[in-house]
């Protein structure tokens, strides 16, 4: 991607029974990612870890050393606190500019199979998302950004009727770093 990250969109086809997930850039570039039940259902322990991970020791209140912060329902309801507080903070309202003058990656949307995340020096998370083959995207998530792509595939997923508890309140598995979905 040449320009900043600008809008991202994440909906429902039916037609597909996938996510369609759209990522704008400031230079109205735009990628298309497909999102399968069974990615999604990978995709979540990672992004519940950088949430984890992005409770810092202000967020708690306390060290991070402290049995606050290693108390599962205690960090569940802390994970839940920051995260409400983050997507209100979000535009959830503004529509999604349809016009693209350029699509990177092709028209049809990449069928995403692999994930990967890093913790970056300065706090943020570097979310890869890729295809077997050929290019994906690398996504520098600041903790506002990692929450509000929570809330749009949660909220894509309930559209779907998925069945898939994404609730921030759910208490996740720590995953491995990387994971290949083949």
């Amino acid at each position: 991607m040449k320009g900043a990250l600008h809008q991202i969109q994440a909906r429902y086809d039916a037609a597909e029974d996938r996510i369609l997930l759209r990522i704008k850039t400031s230079d109205k570039a735009e990628l298309r990612f497909w999102l399968t039940r069974r990615y999604l259902s990978h995709l979540w322990p990672p992004l519940y870890t950088m949430m984890d991970a992005t409770l810092s020791s202000q967020a708690l209140g306390a060290s991070a050393d402290s049995g606050v912060a290693s108390d599962p329902s205690s960090r569940a309801a802390l994970r839940s606190f920051a995260h409400d507080a983050a997507v209100a903070n979000a535009d959830f309202q503004s529509r999604y500019e349809e016009e693209s003058h350029e699509l990177p990656l092709g028209e049809q949307p990449v069928l995403l199979t692999r994930i990967g995340r890093k913790r970056l020096e300065d706090g943020t998370f570097l979310l890869s998302m890729h295809p077997p083959k050929g290019l994906g995207i690398d996504l520098k998530l600041s903790s506002h950004l990692l929450h509000g792509l929570v809330k749009l595939l949660s909220d894509a997923a309930r559209k779907a009727e998925w069945n898939l508890d994404f609730g921030v309140e759910v208490e996740a598995n720590t995953p491995p770093s990387s994971r290949l979905l083949n």
